[in-house]
């Protein structure tokens, strides 16, 4: 009866062990089906995001072309805006689509309608310049965009929401994700451990049954039951959905499954000749090895590591490795069992997700907007950085933060106003909670801040849980908007005290405006009319005093009009009967976008001063118009350099108001910020101006849209009475089209000059053909000729010789100036040796003698002074006397302005009347019999001396020698 029992309950083990087994790879599958199915989810939540980023993306880029076809009205701008707005109505339907089953299907509804509206608005604003004129159609644009801004920042808060809630979900996702991994691997260790436990002790039980009596048939039985729980561990290790493997203690592959396999790409037979070491990342091979050394030294009995296994293609790929070593009955370690599981495609996620983590964080940080997530059941707040720093406080100095820290520094007057925005919101009257309001800053002052949010969930009973947004800090906004209600009260004071009268309409002609002065001017009160009964209502007469004012001739509806500036003289005919001379001066009123908003027109009493002050008017009508309507840039300066008023060319030269410019230092100002050295040389040229110096000079500045323009930049002193600086008057005009001019020259000449070289080449080459077998004809047949040949034969030579001579002195000549040579400094003796040397057989041959005192060093082109010094030393050398030794000295001092060089020789003179037709070109007053050259001579010393900014001359008498005088500038 014992032994039946014992064999019973090996049984009921047995069949336990194989339940067990079951019911864990049932259990493990469906985990594993599970972990599929969340890790699809996570990438196609993450697809989803990635389409939202592309159509933002597509939108900036269509708004770019589109810019960029306003600025250049090219046609490859506005088929590239095209393509994009095309492909943002694709993505916008894809993406309904892809959200259809969604929650979030109304935000993304919402954000493809946003999307429609704005390509709608982009599509007028193009179409605006195939209707109307440049100018109104940009004018049109401005209007657009200041209209449509709220539709920008809708895009951008629907866009920035959506964004958070897939975030969320990507976070909920991978958190499930990594839970069911960790579940599934110890889950699997456990099962192998208790199947190995419960096969164990069935082996013992089952050993024991009839040890007595039937010993070899239970050692056979057990046997038995050992072969089929490695059958069934052999049939759960190949079938695995996840790789496994058993790996010898150095590492190589003995058993491999067919997962395995088909996830590196080897075949088994190819997997078992390998190791591990082999097949993984150097990256992680070191850490890998550190772990086996453990469990080898029995520290740890397994291990898990996320690591790179190379896949038979050369492609890498992400694995989860489940390392554990197997030992005999004395504790040795036998082998490793290792799983490995694929989790390539959720590091792609997870990396995919990260990087869209760092992009949204890049948006917060490039706008330095504050965030805040609060959750309005619990309270739970929290702040980024940004949203302490702006109230000068740190997260830490504020913590622990909750819905109170919001409270304690907001201004208890701003509390009850964002109450009520916020139950708007809550109660779901309006889609987000604005509210402009006071926090009390960390040095005690009060900051203005702009916050914005939404509720993102709720709850099931349908009240708000979590609500997101932001904070801006818009202190600077509201002081200006503070600044402008006061500037606004101060003017109607003016405008209702001052003694002019002054009347405003709007753009579409109703009176907004008629002073206390005006109805005094009328002894009227002003009535809301047409523009066509003004001029009998309000009785109103030409300066004759008898016509009456026609309505087109009226100073208001002119301004109104457009015409502008208005200067005209008129008369009102009081309630009284009194006809009062009225000066009246009028304008269009300009909105801050550059439209046309009304018309103002102010009306001073004359009767007295008529003609005094109609000379007046005409004369700042005079000046106004030119200061606004030249070509040029004109301005004035303070002497500090403080810009006073700039004329309406150099605001629209940059795009620019009076406003961005009036006030500043005017180094500060737009045109200038090309760069620091900009800036500084002009606040130098700026203090020589002070000073009283006329400054100019050609610099590239900044014009519309970053484009860097060259101008002819001047700086002239306005001086009064006295002779004292009281202004500066800066001048420029764009030169672009000259410096362009200028370039094109600098390459003609260029060319010019390669043209002379290759000519020159060519010239004299078949000059030395004539001259070298002209010689030959003279060397080997002068036997053969007579005198007369002999001669013509030595005139050809003679010919070809001074020929070649000619195209080498005209291309020197050519070639001064004519090359970017920098200017140096040069000291004339060591240049003045070499002169000497390189014609030192001359020079003894000749019995010459040159001598010079101390010269002064100076700035010029190194190659083109010594050909100086070197053309007029051999002119002494060669104009002598036969059998008379030059005598050559050479002086040179420094004058106020420039350097005096005098080279003076005692040869023949030269006759006063040639003093100035020497520096000619081809001038010669010899014969070539006398003396050689070609008369290029000395032209070419007059272009080096002009192009160093100075001026040559002789002084001499025929038979007493000269002296030629030469300057060379310091300013070059």
């Amino acid at each position: 009866m014992k032994f039946v029992a014992l064999k019973q309950k090996g049984y009921l083990v047995l069949i336990l062990s194989l339940l067990l087994i079951i019911l864990g790879s049932v259990l493990y599958f469906r985990n594993l089906q599970h972990q599929q199915e969340l890790g699809r989810q996570l990438v196609a939540n993450e697809q989803k995001s990635n389409l939202l980023l592309e159509l933002n993306t597509l939108q900036l880029k269509a708004l770019r072309d589109k810019r960029g076809y306003q600025l250049n009205r090219l046609e490859s701008m506005r088929f590239s805006y095209l393509q994009h707005k095309q492909q943002a109505a694709a993505l916008s339907r894809n993406l309904v689509n892809q959200f259809r089953t969604d929650s979030l299907l109304n935000q993304i509804e919402l954000l493809k309608r946003i999307t429609e509206e704005r390509f709608a608005d982009w599509d007028r604003q193009l179409m605006l310049f195939a209707t109307l004129p440049e100018a109104e159609a940009n004018q049109k644009i401005r209007e657009y965009i200041s209209k449509n801004i709220p539709l920008a920042e809708r895009w951008e808060e629907n866009l920035v929401g959506v964004q958070n809630e897939l975030n969320k979900r990507s976070e909920i996702l991978s958190g499930k994700l990594d839970k069911l991994s960790d579940q599934n691997n110890i889950s699997f260790i456990i099962l192998l451990v208790v199947v190995i436990g419960l096969l164990t002790w069935s082996y013992f039980a089952l050993r024991n049954q009839d040890y007595m009596k039937e010993r070899n048939e239970t050692a056979m039985r057990i046997n038995a039951a050992i072969r089929s729980s490695r059958q069934e561990f052999s049939s759960a290790f190949e079938f695995a959905s996840i790789g496994m493997a058993l790996v010898s203690l150095d590492g190589k592959f003995t058993r491999v499954n067919s997962s395995l396999c088909k996830l590196l790409g080897y075949s088994s037979k190819e997997l078992k000749a390998l190791s591990f070491q082999e097949i993984t990342h150097p990256d992680d091979l070191n850490t890998d090895l550190g772990y086996v050394e453990k469990m080898l030294s029995g520290e740890i009995d397994s291990y898990s590591m996320e690591k790179r296994y190379f896949r038979k293609d050369g492609s890498i790929i992400w694995i989860n490795l489940s390392g554990s070593k197997v030992n005999d009955a004395e504790g040795k370690p036998l082998y490793f069992i290792a799983q490995i599981e694929n989790i390539n495609e959720w590091k792609k996620a997870q990396t995919e997700l990260l990087q869209q983590k760092e992009r949204i964080s890049n948006i917060l940080e490039g706008t330095h907007a504050g965030t805040w997530e609060w959750n309005v059941q619990t309270g739970e707040t929290r702040f980024n950085a940004v949203w302490a720093e702006i109230i000068g406080y740190t997260l830490e100095e504020l913590g622990p933060i909750s819905i109170e820290t919001w409270l304690k520094y907001a201004h208890p007057d701003d509390l009850a106003e964002s109450e009520r925005r916020l139950k708007a919101c809550f109660n779901r009257e309006a889609d987000f909670y604005e509210c402009e309001c006071r926090m009390k800053h960390k040095d005690g002052h009060y900051v203005w801040v702009l916050d914005r949010g939404k509720v993102m969930s709720w709850t099931e009973d349908g009240k708000p849980l979590w609500m997101f947004g932001t904070h801006l800090d818009i202190t600077k906004s509201k002081e200006l908007e503070l600044q402008l209600v006061q500037q606004k009260a101060f003017i109607d004071s003016v405008l209702q005290t001052i003694n002019v009268g002054i009347v405003v309409c709007n753009n579409e002609g109703r009176l907004t405006l008629f002073n206390n002065a005006t109805r005094q001017m009328h002894g009227i009160e002003e009535k809301d009319l047409p523009a066509e009964e003004w001029g009998a209502y309000y009785q109103l007469f030409e300066a004759d005093k008898k016509t009456h004012l026609t309505t087109e001739r009226i100073p208001l509806y002119r301004a109104w009009k457009g015409e502008s500036p208005i200067i005209s003289e008129m008369a009102i005919k009081h309630r009284s009967g009194k006809m009062i001379d009225v000066l009246a001066t009028g304008t269009k009123v300009i909105g801050a976008g550059g439209e046309t908003i009304g018309a103002v027109v102010a009306m001073t009493d004359v009767t007295q001063l008529n003609t005094i002050r109609q000379q007046l008017a005409e004369s700042e009508a005079k000046f106004r118009g030119i200061f606004n309507s030249t070509l040029q840039f004109i301005g004035f300066l303070k002497l500090d350099g403080e810009l006073i008023e700039a004329n309406q060319t150099a605001l629209d030269f940059a795009g620019l108001t009076v406003e961005d410019v009036k006030g500043k230092k005017f180094w500060d100002c737009y045109w200038w910020q090309k760069d620091e050295q900009t800036k500084t040389e002009l606040q130098q040229a700026i203090a020589k101006a002070a000073a009283g110096e006329s400054v100019v000079y050609e610099v590239e500045v900044l014009g519309k849209n970053q484009q860097i323009i060259t101008i002819l930049f001047s700086l002239k002193p306005l001086f009064d009475s006295s002779g004292k600086v009281v202004a500066i008057i800066p001048e420029g005009r764009p030169i672009d089209e000259i410096v362009q001019a200028r370039h094109q020259l600098e390459q003609k000449n260029e060319e010019l000059e390669q043209f002379a070289s290759i000519a020159a080449h060519d010239l004299k080459e078949p000059l030395r053909m004539v001259g070298n077998f002209m010689s030959l004809l003279k060397a080997k047949h002068s036997s053969q000729l007579d005198s007369t040949a002999l001669k013509y034969v030595d005139f050809a030579v003679n010919g070809s010789n001074r020929m070649s001579q000619l195209i080498t002195d005209l291309l020197d000549y050519a070639k001064v100036g004519s090359e970017e040579v920098p200017f140096e400094s040069i000291d004339p003796e060591p240049m003045l040796l070499d002169i000497l040397s390189l014609n030192d057989s001359l020079i003894t041959e000749k019995g010459v003698k040159v001598s010079w005192s101390k010269l002064p060093s100076f700035r010029g082109q190194q190659t083109a002074i010594k050909l100086l010094f070197q053309n007029l030393i051999m002119n002494g050398i060669k104009y002598q006397e036969p059998d008379h030794a030059p005598v050559i000295r050479i002086t040179g001092k420094e004058l106020a302005e420039n350097w005096l060089f005098s080279i003076e020789d005692n040869g023949i003179g030269i006759p006063a009347q040639y003093h100035e037709k020497i520096f000619q070109v081809f001038t010669r007053l010899h014969s070539k019999d006398k003396y050689s050259g070609t008369g290029m001579g000395l032209a070419t010393c007059k272009k080096i001396v002009t192009i160093h900014g100075g001026r040559i001359w002789v002084e001499s008498k025929e038979g007493e020698g000269s002296c030629f005088h030469f300057t060379i500038s310091k300013s070059v």
